[in-house]
């Protein structure tokens, strides 16, 4: 058995909106410097993060602890960012009729 380290150049996506402080009454947005996702980006994100939960699921695996945290963020070609799950401690396999 192998271990597969992959260096994510953005870090998690925790990483990337921790300091993102929103004012409900305002509109006082502050985004962590060199990070402001366009509409496009975001859905490209959200999308990768469906199809990985979906893919899990289709091998009978439920991951059981997604969060900000445990979603890598990786530099695409086009622009977008890839995301790709991760810390998979807390997963619960079940077999597939």
């Amino acid at each position: 058995m192998g271990i597969l380290c992959e260096l994510a150049e953005y870090g998690s996506l925790f990483d990337q909106i921790q300091d993102i402080t929103v004012e409900i009454t305002g509109v006082c947005i502050k985004k962590r410097e060199g990070f402001e996702p366009t509409g496009s980006q975001i859905v490209s994100s959200v999308r990768d993060i469906v199809k990985g939960m979906c893919y899990l699921v289709s091998k009978g695996i439920v991951h059981c602890d997604l969060k900000d945290q445990n979603v890598l963020m990786f530099p695409a070609e086009d622009g977008n960012f890839i995301c790709k799950i991760c810390d998979f401690g807390f997963v619960f396999a079940y077999h597939i009729h």
